[in-house]
This record gives C-alpha cells, structure tokens and sequence, in this order.
C-alpha cells in the first residue's frame, strides 16, 4: 500500500427504476440530456471487505422487493483520521 492511502469498501446503490426512466427519456427526446443524477448512490464507506459484504447482503435481503441492486468495490482514499468523531 502506498504511504499516505488507506484501503476501504464502499457499498453503492443502483436504483435501476431511474436507469429505466433515463432510458425512456433517451428515447422519447434523443436530442435532451436525461438526468442520470442520483442513478448510483454511495451507500456506506467500510474499512473491511467483510463489513461491506455483509451490509450488501442485508441491504439487498431488507429492500428485495424494491427495484434496486447493492455492490461493494474497493477504493483507496488519502490517510484520513477515520476516527468516530465526537459530537
């Protein structure tokens, strides 16, 4: 690992209902740009690739009836305090 970057697991959600209204945007008015804000959505940030796992399991069995899908993928960010801050 590269002095000054800390390894971490972030979780994303996919909404695929707003993909599916891009798309039909897309194709009703080639010419405009569909918003495709919002589409992927940063969950959670992890410092273990079993915490992530694990949050995409419960998130995916908690909304298995909404039209969305959760992974996790590693990602490197500078070496920041990830200390719990007090409030």
């Amino acid at each position: 690992m590269q002095s000054g970057w800390v390894h971490v697991y972030v979780v994303y959600r996919v909404d695929n209902y707003l993909i599916k209204l891009n798309v039909d945007h897309l194709l009703a008015k080639p010419d405009e740009a569909p918003n495709w804000n919002h589409v992927i959505a940063i969950r959670t940030i992890f410092r273990s690739e079993l915490e992530a796992e694990n949050e995409v399991a419960r998130l995916t069995e908690l909304n298995s009836s909404k039209d969305t899908l959760y992974f996790y993928q590693s990602a490197k960010i500078t070496a920041l305090d990830l200390s719990p801050q007090n409030t």
